[in-house]
């Protein structure tokens, strides 16, 4: 099972991602702003396993929290399309 950190601030989208998550067996917190988000995270970064982030959020966007999240500690595997 990973913890898995969803930000998402489309909350229909952020549902159902949600929803697929723990369908397969995963922890999923949502969390709809990126500024929200990355505080969240340094708050559990040792037990946060994966982020699905999305790219246009309110209060710090995907990018700058992408950035942000890489350069602080934790081990949360990236994956760049």
């Amino acid at each position: 099972m990973a913890r898995i950190l969803v930000v998402e601030d489309d909350a229909p989208i952020a549902e159902l991602v949600r929803l697929y998550l723990v369908h397969s067996g995963h922890a999923v917190e949502t969390v709809a702003d990126g500024a929200v988000a990355l505080r969240r995270f340094a708050q559990t970064a040792a037990r946060t396993d994966l982020i699905v982030l999305d790219l246009m959020l309110p209060g710090l966007d995907g990018r700058g929290l992408c950035r942000r999240v890489r350069a602080g500690e934790g081990n949360v595997p990236t994956f760049r399309s």
